[in-house]
């Protein structure tokens, strides 16, 4: 992950992603609210830059835009995780 932006109306994350080439694509991930998040005891400094993470999600419209909608996320290193569909 290299950022994320823990706001309203949307929370934002941006990844980057090694493809089976080895080059790196840039996605935009959209998660809930601020306030929604915080429901689920997620804050802004629950994810870091730097956190390696799995995230699963709905692909927007248009693929070749690197765009998600978050429906769970995983960090591995320390088996952190959220799992529903924040809007």
């Amino acid at each position: 992950m290299t950022e994320f932006a823990w706001r309203n109306p949307h929370s934002f994350m941006k990844i980057d992603v090694m493809g089976k080439d080895g080059t790196t694509q840039s996605w935009t991930l959209e998660w809930g609210s601020a306030s929604l998040l915080a429901n689920s005891q997620i804050t802004r400094t629950t994810l870091k830059p730097g956190d390696h993470i799995v995230v699963n999600g709905q692909l927007a419209r248009d693929p070749s835009s690197h765009r998600m909608l978050v429906t769970s996320v995983k960090r591995p290193s320390d088996g952190w995780e959220w799992k529903g569909q924040a809007r």
